[in-house]
């Protein structure tokens, strides 16, 4: 948004009002500044329901009144929202997954209702931004040929994010930062903590982690696990801990199991900073380590997991040059000025396209 702005680019922001807390209001507070279409919160919840009716009546109101060119839905219920109002208010429609709905199996009841609405809506698709070629690859392999104009733009990062100060070793060996959902890997990660502290047990410290985050899951139930398999010495559980660099500060190394991506931030921002990072082979994660692929481990196996945070503990040396050798590639192709720059084009494309 800052880019855009700073760019000759108006735009505004309709998104969700009961997630983020404190953190999402400053932000928005601070995007408020640069947004002269407006920020508007409304009750957008993860899954359809009649709370959707209201809240797509109150976001049609709003684009009438200002009837924006493009209307860039983001995740798979922004997208339903852009499309949806796009054909009643004269604007295109862009949409961009985020993986969201893409993680579904398709033969499962929730991904052949998520697919058959996806196919639906394609319908009404103007142009669609893959945040990574796996996003994009994904799309076609389970709903079906790209209905439209599309691109895959990665993300980037701030120039205050890329000339970040070099990470510092912090207090715990490993930490994990992202939300408590079953994606992330969180049951994978306890369970290669107890097999290191197995190992451990009678020569040396518990394993020290720090998981940190939120989203729907309770960090009550986290805590209730981590007690059940013994881990109470090892894990403590934390708040969400904004910036990242200050989470950065406290660990030796990033850990994130998950299960199923995107292209996520977290990695992004980890690399950039210099931070060890422990991560699975899903979703675009190949797409930032490039070259250096090879370091990533396959999912869903504490056993595979483990061994790396012990090869990471064993060998700091060679973990901290990787570490380095992955922040200047993505100092030097995951840039904002460029997603903005490619993002902006696009639109401009698109604008094109319809009037002429």
């Amino acid at each position: 948004m800052r880019y855009q702005a700073a760019n000759g680019v108006q735009t505004g922001i309709i998104c969700d009002d009961s997630t983020g807390q404190d953190q999402a209001e400053k932000v928005l507070a601070e995007l408020a500044t640069v947004c002269e279409l407006g920020v508007y919160r409304l009750p957008i919840p993860r899954l359809p329901g009649l709370t959707d009716i209201r809240s797509l009546k109150k976001a049609e109101n709003i684009c009438q009144d200002i009837r924006p060119d493009v209307i860039h839905g983001h995740g798979a219920k922004g997208g339903a929202y852009a499309r949806l109002l796009s054909r009643r208010v004269m604007s295109r429609s862009v949409y961009t997954p985020h993986g969201g709905a893409l993680h579904y199996n398709p033969v499962s009841v929730p991904g052949a209702i998520f697919f058959t609405m996806e196919r639906l809506l394609g319908q009404k698709t103007d142009a669609m931004i893959f945040e990574s070629r796996f996003s994009s690859v994904a799309y076609e392999e389970k709903i079906g040929k790209i209905p439209c104009k599309y691109k895959v733009i990665h993300n980037g990062l701030s120039d205050e994010e890329l000339t970040a100060p070099d990470h510092v070793n912090g207090e715990n060996d490993f930490l994990f930062l992202g939300e408590f959902r079953g994606l992330k890997g969180l049951d994978v990660l306890f369970s290669a903590a107890a097999i290191l502290n197995k190992e451990r047990e009678g020569k040396e410290r518990p394993v020290k982690l720090i998981v940190a985050g939120g989203g729907r899951g309770k960090p009550e139930a986290l805590i209730a696990r981590i007690k059940a398999m013994g881990l109470e010495e090892s894990i403590v559980v934390s708040p969400p801990i904004y910036p990242a660099t200050e989470a950065f500060r406290k660990t030796k190394c990033i850990v994130v199991p998950s299960r199923a991506e995107s292209l996520p931030y977290i990695v992004l921002e980890a690399a950039a900073a210099g931070v060890p990072i422990i991560t699975t082979n899903v979703g675009g994660i190949k797409e930032i380590f490039g070259p250096f692929s090879d370091h990533l481990i396959e999912p869903d196996n504490a056993a595979v997991l483990a061994a790396a945070m012990r090869a990471t503990m064993d060998s700091p040396d060679a973990t901290i040059a990787l570490a380095a050798q992955l922040r200047e590639r993505v100092r030097s192709i995951f840039r904002i000025d460029q997603m903005g720059h490619d993002i902006n084009a696009f639109y401009a494309e698109i604008i094109d396209t319809q009037t002429a």
